[in-house]
């Protein structure tokens, strides 16, 4: 039998449509795989590369934290901790000008192998002298945080300020009684 070249074309056409469309059937998914594989295959390297970078970072990062470990100070499990922080707040309020109102500790809580207590306060200050005793908090030997403070204009003079402030303290509790 022999094809007239005009059924040749049409054969040729058709089976030129059946490969090509198989091929996409097949191959687009096969290519979609191969796509998602290679961006896998880059983020996990982007990730060893960061995982490689924090490494290399370990012993820095550990300095850090020992520096840090090295501020927290050591207390007594019986040691009066609160009576402390208080004269602290207050002593570091006396020195910059600020006057408070109302110093309120809350009870200690125990995180783990820390212990961390809040002092609530209510104060009275100028703007400078209110910068000048939160830089001094947070520049105190003393791991001191200011979590939340509020600022109001107050009543009776121009410049005046007032609001509130929570103080955290940081510390640990060593075995003897008595220890810094």
């Amino acid at each position: 039998m022999t094809l007239a070249p005009r059924e040749l074309i049409l054969a040729t056409i058709t089976a030129g449509v059946v490969l090509i469309g198989g091929a996409w059937y097949f191959g687009a998914p096969a290519l979609d795989a191969w796509t998602e594989a290679r961006a896998n295959v880059r983020k996990a390297a982007d990730e060893r590369k960061l995982a490689q970078r924090l490494i290399d970072q370990r012993p820095e990062w550990e300095q850090r934290y020992a520096a840090l470990r090295a501020r927290i100070p050591q207390y007594g499990p019986a040691d009066p901790v609160t009576a402390d922080m208080l004269r602290t707040v207050k002593r570091l309020a006396d020195e910059h000008g600020v006057s408070i109102s109302r110093i309120e500790p809350d009870r200690e809580k125990v995180i783990g192998d820390l212990s961390e207590v809040a002092i609530d306060c209510s104060w009275e200050s100028e703007l400078e002298p209110l910068v000048r005793f939160l830089y001094a908090v947070q520049t105190h030997p003393a791991i001191l945080d200011v979590r939340q403070l509020t600022v109001s204009p107050a009543q009776g003079g121009a410049g005046r300020l007032r609001g509130s402030f929570t103080v955290f303290f940081a510390f640990s509790r060593g075995g003897t009684a008595g220890a810094r």
